[in-house]
């Protein structure tokens, strides 16, 4: 099934905070302003009309930053009544998702009660316990953000049944594998570990950042943890690996598929409408991932046909030809062998290159194939069955 992920930032770089490993160029953008209510449905049009002339189809609205809610309640009811109504016309065959990913902080009981009325599923960023979350995710006056943040969590809990949080490992997460589990599976929340990237803010702030080899220990610390857990809580980099090595295919990360651009599930639009690859690629506001204004076409093939989009297409291609089929991941079919995440390689200082960060991502996988070979003849089955029966289909409108 053919799917697209929009990710809207309906704020730009805007935000209310100042986290100190933030990878917007030094914190603090230019790139600011709030979204037309027009230019967001132009946007949710084309993507429903080019997922109508594909079907089976799965489309995902994210709303991501930045931080999506300086939107306000007013732009997301407008916005939510408008997909809602398109996504009552859909015939069988398009299935619409809504996510937003948020820091919390502006998070109140009418905002949770609208999304959890429209089925929008809402991610937090939470670093941890209070002691590690407040050195980072702090307010312009250096104020730590934990106790907002979790009231935002009480306040979601209201509304859906699954709560994920998105964790960046820092310094100080180091040593701390235990006490972070535990503490994420107390609050009953899902975790996804994400490495810092050394750009924009968090290159003020060096001293947070951890070698390639310091975060693949962490990970294998967690991971044992998790294995060894009865009731484990969700792990999406674990649980997606796991599910690529039993049915045998690349695992569902955009860095891990035939290329982001050539897969063409993912496009970024910002507040002002220019067009862009993804989150990551849209804070960098440089020309090779620009790919027009979706103010300005009638047809998402326009995007996907732009010279840029073309030559992120190609250098996928190419790196597949020259790289990746070398690599192990790759032959063993859990890469797709698209040459890894653009963002990483152009902030690496080569477009054109693998990214380092190719080799701990394999590692990183690498290191779950013992924990499931011996019982993958088992979990096929059961798993196969779950994906077409369950797998995420009441996140659906």
């Amino acid at each position: 099934m053919q799917q697209l992920s929009l990710m809207m930032r309906p704020s730009g770089d805007g935000c209310n905070m100042r986290c100190r490993y933030c990878y917007v160029p030094g914190g603090d953008s230019p790139y600011v302003g709030l979204m037309k209510l027009e230019t967001f449905q132009q946007s949710v049009r084309l993507a429903l009309n080019y997922a109508k002339r594909n079907a089976p189809f799965n489309l995902e609205i994210l709303f991501h930053g930045g931080e999506p809610l300086l939107w306000g309640i007013e732009n997301y009811r407008k916005a939510l009544e408008y997909i809602s109504k398109l996504a009552d016309g859909l015939k069988d065959g398009v299935r619409i998702r809504i996510k937003l990913q948020t820091n919390g902080t502006l998070l109140n009981d009418d905002l949770a009660s609208l999304f959890g009325k429209h089925n929008v599923y809402v991610g937090i960023s939470l670093d941890g316990p209070k002691e590690i979350h407040d050195k980072l995710r702090v307010y312009s006056n250096n104020k730590g953000s934990y106790d907002d943040v979790m009231r935002a969590v009480r306040l979601l809990r209201k509304h859906q049944r699954h709560i994920g949080a998105i964790m960046v490992v820092t310094k100080y997460h180091l040593g701390k594998e235990h006490e972070l589990y535990n503490f994420f599976k107390e609050n009953g929340l899902g975790l996804q570990p994400s490495p810092l990237i050394m750009w924009g803010r968090a290159k003020i702030f060096s001293d947070l950042y951890i070698t390639p080899q310091e975060y693949l220990k962490f990970m294998r610390t967690l991971l044992d943890i998790w294995i060894k857990d009865e009731d484990p809580i969700d792990i999406p980099i674990f649980m997606k690996a796991v599910q690529a090595i039993v049915l045998e295919k690349p695992v569902s990360y955009c860095h891990m598929s035939i290329g982001c651009a050539k897969t063409r599930h993912f496009l970024a639009i910002d507040w002002d409408g220019t067009v862009s690859l993804c989150n990551r690629t849209a804070s960098l506001h440089v020309p090779d991932f620009m790919f027009g204004n979706i103010r300005d076409v009638n047809d998402l093939e326009e995007i996907f046909t732009h010279p840029n989009f073309a030559k992120l297409v190609k250098r996928a291609e190419t790196l597949r030809s020259t790289r990746c089929n070398s690599c192990p991941l790759y032959k063993k079919g859990l890469c797709g062998g698209g040459g890894g995440c653009p963002f990483l390689a152009y902030i690496n200082g080569n477009l054109d290159a693998v990214p380092p960060s190719c080799e701990y991502e394999k590692q990183l996988i690498e290191m779950v194939i013992p924990y499931v070979l011996p019982y993958k003849k088992e979990a096929k089955n059961l798993l196969e069955r779950w994906l077409e029966n369950e797998g995420e289909k009441d996140s659906y409108l």
